[in-house]
């Protein structure tokens, strides 16, 4: 992929994100969770899937993260966040449309979500390989 700063800027923010909101659910779920409303208590199956997920989420944003600074990754890590902000976003509003409304929090994550997967396939069609 060309270098550009709005695609570092992009994959440096995505991974921040991806890194600190994984990081929460790894480390410390059940206060994470508890600022947006969720109540894992002591559901030990839960507060298990929750770290599973925040791992797999860390990892995530650390590689985003790392195509900032390594071209080669470039490529992979905004083809990475868009599948996972866009994943993530359209699947908390299939989860409106079947489940109803969640906190007001989860739906401005939702928004965010989806803002930057389309941000990421922005500069990821604009700065492709040629």
């Amino acid at each position: 992929m060309k270098n550009s700063k709005v695609l570092k800027v992009v994959l440096i923010v995505a991974g921040l994100v991806g890194m600190a909101v994984g990081g929460a659910n790894l480390f410390i779920p059940v206060e994470f969770n508890a600022s947006s409303g969720i109540e894992l208590g002591k559901n030990i199956s839960l507060i298990n899937e929750m770290r599973a997920s925040g791992g797999g989420l860390l990892l995530s944003g650390i590689i985003i993260f790392l195509g900032a600074f390594v071209s080669r990754l470039s490529f992979t890590s905004t083809l990475l966040a868009t599948i996972l902000y866009l994943g993530y976003g359209f699947s908390r509003l299939f989860s409106m449309m079947v489940d109803g409304m969640p906190s007001h929090n989860l739906v401005s994550v939702a928004v965010f979500e989806i803002v930057v997967g389309l941000i990421s396939i922005f500069v990821l069609y604009k700065y492709k390989l040629d």
